[in-house]
């Protein structure tokens, strides 16, 4: 019985549906086709209203053919209100045209709102009738921040009467306002400055406690303005005037909230900041990262104001400043080039304060920051940073080994600077930091660990298509022996069913490992057949990734989704990607210090561990200069053929082939001749045809062979000096 009345009801009712439609259809017939903006916009509103959304979109899209002016914009805004705007964007028939009024209707909006004059005739409006004064009230609400600054003009210069006004006002106007009404407190007048903390106090503004502090405890302010911020920050906090903290410690805790990135913002892109710049407020907007600087610094800097000495806003205040400052330097540019004010500012601290700021920063992993502090130490060659301290090992050897290659190599470019004998547990790291950092290829490389094959063949050919050199390895050995070889890996490819040892044992590894510990690893499932992980093994693997820092678990990627994704990992993990010229300039800083390690010149290091790494440099034309002082220095087995099969290559440049001539002679003489006798041959075979630069050293070479009585005696036979010049013919008188 209830299901044949459910149908009969539906019937009847779809019947009603049909005849309204029928209906507004012939009402339709009868009113004329809209032609101006406001007929569109009303048209539209109708289709919306019956649901026929279709006919709606046609309406919108004759609004916006009809080129609304602004003027129709607002006149709508005004009688419809934001919302009607707003409610297309639910319509999926009307979206896409929806968006783009939206964004003008804003603008528009923002535009009117923002209106100097319209403002200003709205606070003169203040002290008008009462009706007048209400509508003001709105009007300036509506305008939001945009009305502070000239509210506060006015107060600055009203009469008693349109001062209690606006004072009256203020505390009215809506949530956005309370940051340029705490600007105005940088203001120097103090009558003024009272009445503004008393305003934000009886608007219940928290969000303000942090200007209030140093107000309430810089003897620079009147003593009414310091009681005044000192109730409203009982008041704000609820609490007693006496259990409130010391302002030089709210502050910097303040600071350490911007430091610590725990302030979030309404839209990062651009975050108002509201400033008085000594005749009234001014605003603009900077992104996050700007904005954590602008009010970090100055919290801090509020700080120091009040005690100078105050160790914890010193360190948060130039760990800050060396943070953003590096941001925008980029990591591979010195400060002193790219951020001078920065670099003035920790050259000129103590030094303990930058050992302290590093010490903190190599706890918090904070990269930037790493590398200005280090970077700073070396400059100043500061002795301390290389002594233990009651936290333990220095914190240059500390960072010596920190997993990052820019700042192991840092770290030992600093230590080698500082005078004095090395410091016994970092003179083998600080050879290896070298060696790895000359070993190094330009080319960004991702390394790939897969023991299938033509799977690690079909990955490197994406990882190619990206702009990485692939470099393929069968096994989890294979794979910690490749990165021990060089520090020119950038990103690690691997396969979960790695063996030798498997991921579980072989991920534990990657992360603990002092040289690559941050490097992005990347685990590729491989969800299709021939070789499908099944989804326990899934749910393990990514199990496993999750417990440590920079892993991720990608389905195979193609090309086009590696050309993405390898620089935005290696962006996260490293900071930033390392570009060719920046590995070409680390291995010319190592080539450098090798060479002078080599050289006696810094005195107390074993160079034998990076042999292979020098004597590669020698076939670099920009590093063979320095690796032939370096490379004689090195045993006699080893270094003599090298520098001998230079000399002997004529597709050298000459000055390389001299340089090497030169070294081979000073390590003959001082190690003895080690050179087998196929070069011994070819080096007398060229002097015997080179060039007369070339010529009299290869002599001086073949001088240092010791040749025999026998073989003396036949370079003296084939000696023949040049015949004299001709005379001059005597001058004609």
């Amino acid at each position: 019985m209830s299901l044949r009345i459910l149908r009969s009801a539906f019937v009847a009712l779809a019947g009603l549906v049909a005849l309204a439609n029928a209906q507004a259809q012939n009402f339709r017939q009868f009113i004329a086709k809209p032609e101006k903006p406001i007929e569109y916009w009303n048209a539209m509103l109708y289709e919306i209203e019956l649901g026929q959304f279709n006919l709606a979109a046609e309406h919108l899209k004759g609004f916006l053919k009809s080129n609304p002016s602004d003027e129709d914009l607002l006149h709508i805004e005004a009688k419809d209100g934001m919302s009607s705007f707003l409610k297309l964007l639910t319509i999926p028939q009307l979206r896409a045209d929806a968006g783009p009024l939206l964004e003008r209707m804003s603008a528009v909006l923002k535009k009117h709102l923002s209106d100097p004059q319209r403002i200003e005739k709205f606070v003169r409006n203040l002290s008008a009738t009462p009706e007048e004064r209400v509508f003001a009230l709105r009007e300036l609400q509506r305008s939001g921040a945009a009305a502070v600054p000239h509210l506060i003009a006015a107060l600055q210069k009203g009469t008693p009467s349109e001062q209690a006004a606006i004072l009256t006002v203020l505390p009215r106007l809506y949530k956005e306002t309370v940051p340029p009404i705490a600007a105005a407190l940088d203001m120097d007048d103090p009558v003024l400055k009272t009445q503004l903390i008393d305003v934000l106090q009886r608007r219940g503004a928290v969000e303000a406690v942090p200007e209030l502090w140093y107000l309430a405890a810089s003897p620079k302010e009147a003593e009414s303005v310091q009681k005044k911020a000192v109730e409203a920050l009982a008041y704000l906090l609820e609490t007693s005037p006496e259990r409130l903290p010391r302002a030089k410690v709210a502050l910097t805790q303040q600071a350490e909230r911007y430091f610590q990135h725990q302030v979030r913002f309404e839209n990062p892109q651009a975050v108002p900041i509201w400033r008085w710049d000594g005749k009234g407020l001014v605003s603009e907007t900077r992104p996050a990262s700007k904005a954590e600087e602008y009010f970090g610094l100055r919290y801090a800097r509020q700080a120091l104001e009040l005690d100078p000495t105050f160790e914890p806003a010193q360190i948060v205040f130039l760990s800050l400043a060396l943070e953003k400052a590096m941001e925008g330097a980029g990591y591979d540019q010195p400060l002193s080039k790219a951020a001078p004010q920065a670099h003035e500012l920790v050259s000129s601290v103590n030094p303990d304060l930058v050992t302290t700021v590093l010490e903190r920063a190599l706890v918090e992993r904070r990269l930037p920051i790493i590398l200005a502090t280090v970077r700073a130490l070396g400059d100043l060659a500061e002795v301390r940073a290389a002594r233990p301290t009651t936290r333990g090992m220095p914190a240059l050897v500390r960072a010596l080994n920190y997993p990052d290659r820019r700042v192991a190599l840092a770290a030992a470019d600093a230590l080698l600077r500082i005078p004095g004998p090395p410091v016994s547990v970092s003179s083998a790291r600080v050879v290896e930091v070298l060696r790895r950092a000359l070993a190094a290829e330009p080319k960004a490389k991702a390394l790939i660990g897969d023991f299938d094959a033509a799977r690690a063949q079909a990955t490197a050919a994406a990882v190619a298509a990206a702009g990485f050199e692939p470099v393929v390895v069968p096994t989890g050995r294979e794979v910690l022996r490749r990165l021990r070889e060089a520090a020119d890996i950038d990103v690690i490819l691997l396969d979960p069913g790695i063996p030798d040892p498997q991921l579980p044992y072989l991920l534990p590894q990657l992360r603990a490992d002092i040289d690559v510990g941050t490097l992005p690893v990347l685990l590729l499932l491989t969800p299709d057949p021939p070789a499908p992980v099944p989804g326990s093994a899934e749910l393990l693997v990514r199990s496993l990734a999750k417990s440590y820092r920079h892993v991720w678990v990608l389905s195979r990627p193609t090309p086009e989704q590696l050309k993405e994704e390898l620089p935005a990992r290696i962006t996260e993990a490293l900071g930033q990607p390392m570009s060719e010229d920046e590995r070409k300039a680390q291995a010319a800083l190592a080539m450098v210090w090798l060479k002078r390690l080599a050289t006696g010149e810094v005195p107390g290091y074993d160079i034998r561990p990076a042999e292979a790494a020098i004597l590669k440099a020698l076939h670099h034309d920009e590093l063979a200069h320095l690796a032939i002082e370096a490379a004689g220095r090195l045993p006699a087995r080893v270094a003599q053929p090298h520098l001998a099969d230079l000399v002997l290559d004529g597709n050298r440049r000459p000055e390389l082939r001299l340089a090497a001539a030169e070294e081979l002679i000073r390590a003959i003489q001082e190690q003895g001749l080690v050179l087998p006798k196929q070069q011994l041959a070819g080096l007398e075979a060229l002097a015997a045809q080179s060039d007369a630069p070339l010529k009299g050293t290869l002599a001086r070479v073949l001088g240092t062979f010791r040749p025999s009585a026998e073989r003396t005696g036949k370079r003296l036979l084939r000696y023949s000096p040049a015949p004299p010049a001709a005379p001059m013919p005597p001058a004609e008188r």
